[in-house]
């Protein structure tokens, strides 16, 4: 399970693990296709900017949508600290 953070402000954002997306309380709250993040009924939340930090690119348009999957819960490990921010010029903090 791989922690994640939010790329703009560096807060500590969930985990991914394999094609699963948490949040930081430990629920399913969405998957992945490759390196793009979807919610459980398919709308866009972000993607994977390096391999810790999630994006939300302002200019996206992701008409593909992703089977509705079911939602899981995990037991959430304590989260990390979070990371310094960044400025990326398209990008922004996803949701989720």
């Amino acid at each position: 399970m791989d922690p994640l953070w939010a790329l703009c402000s560096g807060r500590f954002a969930g985990w991914r693990n394999g094609d699963v997306l948490y949040n930081t309380n430990g629920d399913n709250v969405g998957h992945f296709s490759g390196e793009v993040a979807y919610s459980l009924s398919g709308s866009y939340i972000g993607e994977m900017y390096s391999k810790e930090r999630i994006g939300q690119r302002s200019t996206a348009s992701h008409a593909r949508r992703m089977s509705t999957m079911q939602a899981m819960r995990i037991i959430a490990p304590p989260p990390k600290d979070d990371q310094l921010t960044m400025v990326v010029p398209g990008w922004e903090d996803p949701d989720f």
